[in-house]
C-alpha cells in the first residue's frame, strides 16, 4: 500500500506541474532574431516605452508624399520583417510605415506573450509616438492575429483613422480551443486551456474577460477592414464573420479564398493589396467635394 499511496499523493503535483509548463509554453514563444535594415525601406531605428519597463523596438520609413501613414503589427512567434511585404506595397503607394516587434519578439522587450491583452498598451503607445512623429497625417493600423487583437483589445480604441485586422480570434476561449484541437485532438482541446485560464490573471496579468476581441471592437470609432483565411484552422471564417458583424460601420469583410492563417497576402497578393488600398484610400485620403 505505501508505494501506491506515494504514486496516489505524487498524481496532484503532476498534474500541477504539466499544468504550469503548459501554460508557460502557451505565452512563450521563439524569439526569431531580426536581420539587418531593408535596402529598398528608407527605413530608421525607432524605440517605443509601452507598457512600464518593455521597450518596443521597430523601423519607421517616413514618406516624402506625407499622405498618410500605416502602424504594422506581426503575428505571434514573428517578428516585424513578416510585415515587409505590407509595408512595400504601402510605401509604394505614398504611405509612410511603422513596423515594430511585439513584446517577447524581436528585440523588443518582454519575455511572454499575453494574446494581446497587455500587447494593447505597447500598442497604443506606439501609435501616440506615430501621431507625434507624423503630425497633421492620418493614420491607420493593421494588425495581423496577435496584431490585431492587440488593436482590439484595451481600455480605449486604438487611435486610428482606419484599421485593418486579420485573422483574429474571437475570444480567447475560441483560439484556445481551436489551437490545441488543430494539434492534440478534440478531447484535449477542451481540457487544457482550462490550464491555462487558472493561471492567467496572478501569472500573466490577464483574464478571460480581458481577451474578447469580439466584445472590444464594437467600441472602434474608425472604418474597420476584417479579413480571414476561408481555410484557417485557428480562426476559421464563422469566427471571422461574428467579429465583423460586432463591428459598427462603416466596415469591410474579406474571406480570402484558399487562405489558412499565415498567409493572406501571399495567397492572393494582387487582391490583397487592391483590396486594402482601397479602404485606405477610402479613409485615409478622402476625395475632396465635387
Amino acid at each position: 500500500m505505501r508505494p501506491l499511496g506515494v504514486a496516489l499523493l505524487s498524481l496532484p503535483v503532476a498534474a500541477m506541474a504539466a499544468a504550469w509548463f503548459a501554460a508557460g509554453a502557451a505565452v512563450s514563444v521563439p524569439r526569431w532574431p531580426v536581420g539587418g535594415k531593408p535596402a529598398d525601406l528608407p527605413v530608421e531605428d525607432i524605440a517605443v516605452e509601452g507598457e512600464p519597463g518593455i521597450v518596443i523596438r521597430g523601423w519607421m520609413a517616413p514618406h516624402a508624399c506625407s499622405c498618410g501613414v500605416v502602424v504594422l503589427l506581426h503575428g505571434s512567434a514573428s517578428n516585424r520583417e513578416a510585415m515587409l511585404p505590407r509595408a512595400r506595397f504601402l510605401y509604394r503607394a505614398g504611405y509612410g510605415v511603422v513596423l515594430v516587434d511585439m513584446r517577447a519578439h524581436g528585440r523588443s522587450d518582454g519575455v511572454f506573450t499575453t494574446f494581446g491583452g497587455r500587447e494593447s498598451r505597447d500598442v497604443r503607445a506606439v501609435i501616440a509616438a506615430a501621431r507625434q512623429r507624423f503630425a497633421g497625417q492620418k493614420l491607420a493600423a493593421i494588425g495581423f492575429s496577435l496584431g490585431g487583437a492587440a488593436l482590439l483589445l484595451g481600455e480605449t480604441p486604438a487611435d486610428v483613422d482606419a484599421l485593418v485586422v486579420e485573422a483574429v480570434y474571437p475570444t480567447i476561449e475560441e483560439t484556445a480551443r481551436n489551437r490545441v484541437r488543430a494539434s492534440m485532438g478534440a478531447i484535449i482541446g477542451e481540457a487544457l486551456p482550462w490550464l491555462l485560464y487558472a493561471q492567467m490573471p496572478w501569472r500573466f496579468g490577464v483574464t478571460r474577460a480581458d481577451l474578447r476581441p469580439v466584445e472590444r471592437i464594437a467600441a472602434v470609432r474608425a472604418p474597420v477592414l476584417v479579413m480571414g483565411g476561408a481555410a484557417d484552422p485557428f480562426t476559421p471564417p464563422p469566427e471571422t464573420r461574428r467579429l465583423y458583424e460586432a463591428a459598427p460601420p462603416p466596415k469591410d469583410l474579406w474571406i480570402v479564398p484558399g487562405a489558412t492563417h499565415w498567409d493572406l497576402h501571399d495567397v492572393a497578393p494582387t487582391a490583397y493589396e487592391a483590396r486594402v488600398l482601397a479602404f485606405l484610400g477610402r479613409h485615409l485620403r478622402p476625395r475632396p467635394p465635387q
